[in-house]
């Protein structure tokens, strides 16, 4: 939604973007929180953090009765 204001051309390209300081990056979800980790240390000046994935346990359901 706007606030009925002229746009400029392209705002919402990546180009316009980063041409406007913008920072534009498509990740998958799990990669997020070691990305921002590294970005975030990197601005700070701090050694790049070292995350350890989760171990994710699986959950077996047994199979539902059935009957016919």
């Amino acid at each position: 939604q706007t606030v009925r204001e002229k746009l400029p051309e392209g705002f919402q390209r990546s180009e316009f973007l980063l041409d406007h300081g913008a920072i534009d990056m498509i990740i998958a979800r799990s990669e997020l929180r070691p990305r921002l980790g590294n970005l975030l240390a990197q601005m700070m000046n701090l050694p790049t953090p070292r995350f350890v994935a989760p171990v994710i346990e699986p959950i077996i359901v047994p199979p539902a009765p059935t009957t016919i």
